[in-house]
């Protein structure tokens, strides 16, 4: 817990320690692998060994034994420090690691209701293994917390367009869904179509009848193996997660919390869930939250009011609660980004099962700052403050001197 800094450079100067150890100057090059207040722990444990090297008759011993004797001391050493040497236990932040910390927990569930899924004919077998694995999981994560009632996902390839486009309208039409919303779920450039978005509708009577219940009908633009970014798997997990949230709320929009909620959950939890898992994914999730800064002129003046003061991330949030915005691009972007990266100190500072308690109540009010200090025991204002420099850096931005 608080040693695991401490743990971490004692891992990095164990492993060079054989050549650090018997090389003319240990201290300097001790300090140079290392932190200090690590170096002089090794430092006081390795002394001993340190004054036999500087004998001569040191050169005649059992550097095996010697070896196995120093690993002992060393971690007798670290145990005996510990207290001393850790950090004062403090509120620690890592953006990844949050991420990691709800992927990690996603993997002791499993479902049991089987959702219906739709694959078009070229989706590969080995996608549609990992679709299907991925999407199970993230329905069990959810599930563990309310009836999700019956999910149907259809997900397409965009090669086939025209299966889709049949399929989709046999399939979805007690609903009234129209095959051309397709469309704008792919884009052609360089040659070829490419996949740009995905969709949810919840209903409230199943396919076909008049029986109510609560349905989720989610359409998933699949690509090609090739274009399968971390960023794009947040995708399955994003649509998910809003099934839970509107399952919560049992689609009672009257109640429907700040879009930044909406979104930035969706967000935080889909790169969690399914993205965070995935090859080279800090790097692209990383990429792709630096780009919003740059995306366009509206975003970019934004970040940079936030850097310099003129505006607030409270002010941010307030212009994506429900009776300030609608679904607009600016403050459905703001959402997605600002709002998912509060999400996420959220869940690193008071853990999941709290965050789904300040979720849940959005079924009382929809104030989210009075929510928040009635979950929470903490006033919205100051913790988005405190939280500003470190949103700044993952939008790649550098924060002014506050």
């Amino acid at each position: 817990g608080s040693n695991r800094a401490f743990l971490q450079e004692f891992k990095a100067i164990f492993i060079h320690l054989p050549n650090l150890l018997f090389a003319d100057s240990f201290a300097t090059n001790i300090e140079s692998a290392g932190n200090l207040r690590v170096a002089e722990t090794f430092q006081q444990a390795t002394s001993p060994f340190v004054e036999l090297r500087m004998k001569k008759e040191s050169r005649g011993i059992d550097l095996k034994k010697t070896w196995t004797a120093l690993s002992l001391t060393l971690c007798i050493a670290l145990a005996a420090s510990g207290a001393a040497v850790a950090a004062p236990k403090a509120e620690s932040y890592d953006f990844y690691d949050t991420l990691r910390s709800i992927n990690k927990r996603s993997m002791v569930y499993t479902v049991e209701d089987k959702p219906n899924l739709i694959f078009s004919p070229k989706i590969q077998q080995s996608q549609r293994k990992a679709y299907r694995k991925a999407i199970e999981r993230s329905l069990a994560f959810w599930t563990k917390d309310v009836d999700l009632g019956e999910v149907n996902i259809f997900l397409w390839n965009p090669n086939d367009l025209r299966w889709a486009k049949s399929e989709y309208s046999r399939f979805f039409a007690s609903w009234g869904y129209k095959a051309d919303v397709l469309d704008a779920d792919v884009v052609f450039y360089g040659g070829r179509n490419h996949c740009t978005g995905a969709n949810l509708g919840s209903e409230r009577f199943k396919r076909g009848t008049n029986e109510p219940t609560l349905v989720h009908n989610i359409r998933i633009c699949v690509p090609g193996p090739r274009d399968e970014s971390p960023s794009y798997w947040h995708v399955i997990s994003h649509e998910l997660t809003h099934v839970w949230q509107f399952s919560v709320m049992n689609l009672t929009q009257q109640k429907a919390p700040p879009l930044w909620l909406l979104e930035g959950m969706g967000y935080f939890y889909g790169m969690s869930l399914t993205g965070i898992n995935q090859k080279n994914a800090v790097a692209d999730i990383r990429e792709h939250y630096n780009y919003f800064p740059i995306g366009n002129s509206g975003s970019k003046a934004l970040v940079e009011k936030l850097r310099t003061n003129k505006i607030s991330l409270e002010k941010i949030l307030d212009t994506t609660a429900s009776e300030n915005a609608g679904f607009d691009s600016a403050s459905t972007g703001n959402s997605y980004f600002f709002g998912s990266l509060v999400i996420s100190h959220i869940v690193s500072k008071y853990g999941h099962d709290k965050f789904v308690e300040y979720y849940e109540s959005f079924k009382q009010g929809t104030n989210y700052k009075e929510n928040f200090l009635r979950i929470f025991g903490e006033d919205f204002g100051p913790f988005a403050r405190s939280i500003t420099p470190a949103v700044l850096k993952e939008l790649g931005v550098s924060s002014r001197k506050r």
